[in-house]
């Protein structure tokens, strides 16, 4: 099976999931929609093919480490509506030119399958570019519908003739499936429902009652940690996150809050100083996926302030190495989480509801210890990576023969 993936190659998410077809020793052809390291996906076949703007970016590293300065820049604009509007107006006018020249790519390469990992822009270019003859499949990441589609009206118009150009879909939750119907994803075509990343990898993402920490983190040892995972985005209430820190420390003084990917930024930064929360936080930079592994166990709580998500595979991680989730209750997260039984749901707005239910996990063993049971039971059945990506691999060429066997006239 020769597979073409049109996706960010620095993604873990993207790696994580085309690791997997390589290591099967599948043909892997992998059309980077940023520029990337030839060796992101070790044993693929890479071709950089930059698209909205992407080729301007200075990162040519795993996205996991990138710098704060970028960071900074994305925090300037850190409106949900601002940002979108603003990156995917300009972006839409870099698609279109590349389409030609993608796909005289994709024919040249001549793949069985074509998978588009993400609406905006990997998608859309496909949807364009990716000739009837070759199956396409479209990956719906958390926000392609509910913030990229929602506020900008370019990217609803291409959404909506990608989904409807499209052979079949995958999502990460039931909501985006549903949502996907809503604009127009023709019914009775092969859909999939599994984590974007293909699962959660046990043997990084365990659970243990002591924890061996790295030297790194021996710091963290024999205190009572808080990690927010989810870095800078436009999409995250961090303030509300920062201005709850004070409540909670009025009641436990001795809690330390951990946050990767927020080193060097610079509200980050003024949001400490500005609560004198310098003995109390650590940012930290991005870190790889072992390093957030370790972090998520010594952590007893995990706190998610977004506004808009598909299903978080930072909680699907957290939820693997036992840490409790306290998280803002979003629909699609509900399918993962039920309130006061293996975690709690918070209102974004309020830092104070925020701080309320940090304050309550942190005071109740026995409802963190039944949590924890469950949410390691929960990935086992349906986020196990060594059981997800066989179920893909058996999509993949259901979804090859569906397309052989139509009529040339509607391919």
């Amino acid at each position: 099976m020769k597979l073409c993936f049109i996706a960010d190659a620095r993604s873990p998410i993207a790696q994580n999931w085309i690791s997997y077809f390589v290591g099967a020793d599948y043909d892997v052809h992998v059309i980077s929609s940023y520029p990337c390291a030839s060796s992101a996906i070790h044993g693929a076949s890479i071709y950089e093919f930059p698209l909205a703007f992407a080729r301007f970016s200075s990162s040519r590293i795993n996205s996991t480490s990138m710098n704060s300065k970028k960071n900074q820049s994305r925090a300037r604009i850190s409106s949900p509506f601002t940002k979108t509007l603003i990156r995917d107006w300009v972006a839409m006018l870099d698609v279109i030119p590349h389409v030609s020249k993608l796909r005289r790519l994709i024919n040249t390469i001549n793949p069985d399958l074509v998978h588009a990992m993400r609406i905006p822009f990997e998608g859309i270019a496909a949807s364009m570019a990716v000739d009837a003859r070759f199956p396409l499949l479209v990956s719906v990441w958390g926000n392609d519908y509910t913030l990229h589609a929602k506020h900008s009206l370019p990217t609803a118009i291409m959404t909506r003739r990608t989904v409807r150009r499209t052979d079949a879909i995958h999502c990460d939750c039931e909501r985006d499936l549903r949502l996907s119907f809503k604009w127009g994803f023709r019914v009775d075509a092969p859909s999939l429902v599994v984590p974007t990343a293909g699962g959660i990898q046990s043997d990084t993402f365990f659970s243990r009652t002591v924890t061996d920490s790295k030297v790194n983190y021996q710091e963290f040892q024999n205190k009572r940690v808080v990690i927010n995972p989810r870095g800078i985005r436009g999409y995250m209430r961090n303030d509300v996150f920062f201005r709850s820190i004070p409540r909670v420390l009025h009641y436990h003084p001795d809690v330390l809050f951990v946050c990767p990917g927020m080193a060097g930024d610079k509200n980050a930064i003024n949001w400490v100083k500005q609560y004198n929360l310098e003995k109390h936080v650590v940012l930290l930079p991005s870190v790889k996926r072992d390093e957030m592994a370790e972090l998520f166990r010594l952590s007893e709580i995990m706190v998610s302030p977004s506004i808009h998500d598909g299903t978080p595979n930072s909680l699907l991680e957290a939820m693997s190495c036992g840490c409790f989730p306290v998280v803002s209750a979003l629909e699609s997260v509900k399918e993962w989480i039920t309130d006061q039984d293996n975690g709690l749901f918070f209102d974004i707005t309020s830092e104070n509801d925020l701080a309320d239910k940090v304050v309550r996990a942190l005071d109740d063993d026995q409802l963190r210890n039944n949590a924890r049971l469950r949410n390691i039971r929960i990935i086992q059945e349906r986020a196990d990576y060594a059981t997800v990506m066989p179920s893909v691999v058996a999509f993949y060429r259901l979804l090859i023969n569906s397309v052989s066997i139509r009529p040339l006239s509607q391919r």
